[in-house]
């Protein structure tokens, strides 16, 4: 059997063409979000915790916020399952939304540990900065939390927060 010499190439030439479909695809897509205009998509990256160990109302505490949104990668979506917050032993699931650099938590009951009287049943927030997240208790009576990206982690895009 004679093998085309061209066979190879086509294959290569095919591939290529593919990938830039794809990436094609993809900006299409991202320029449509952004209603094809010079606004910037805003997409907040929660992959890592969110810490804070240090002097919160007169004492040490540890403190930390895992986020689980629901679509990681648009500018707007909810908090699911697996989202948590955690002040020392204390941990509770969160759910609530965020759009752009602003987010809600909606803060559930204690589901282990030594019960906190410093997590409040919501906050209010908003990043500043690509690493750094500002929470803000419903009740006026609660401290502020302001989380830095957990591990050493940073989110190296642009970001406009």
């Amino acid at each position: 059997m004679t093998r085309n010499p061209h066979e190879n190439a086509n294959a290569r030439s095919f591939a290529k063409l593919i990938s830039r479909a794809r990436s094609g695809a993809i900006v299409a897509v991202l320029v449509a979000g952004c209603g094809g205009g010079s606004e910037v998509l805003l997409v907040p990256f929660f992959t890592f915790g969110f810490a804070f160990n240090g002097t919160l109302a007169g004492a040490n505490h540890d403190v930390f916020l895992n986020l689980n949104p629901n679509a990681p990668t648009t500018a707007t979506g909810n908090f699911e399952a697996f989202s948590t917050l955690r002040i020392d032993t204390d941990s509770r699931d969160v759910s609530g939304s965020y759009s752009g650099c602003t987010l809600t938590l909606t803060v559930g009951p204690s589901t282990g540990g030594t019960a906190s009287t410093l997590i409040a049943a919501s906050y209010s927030g908003n990043f500043n900065g690509a690493n750094t997240i500002v929470l803000t208790p419903s009740s006026g009576t609660l401290p502020s939390l302001i989380l830095t990206r957990a591990g050493g982690q940073t989110d190296p895009r642009a970001q406009t927060c």
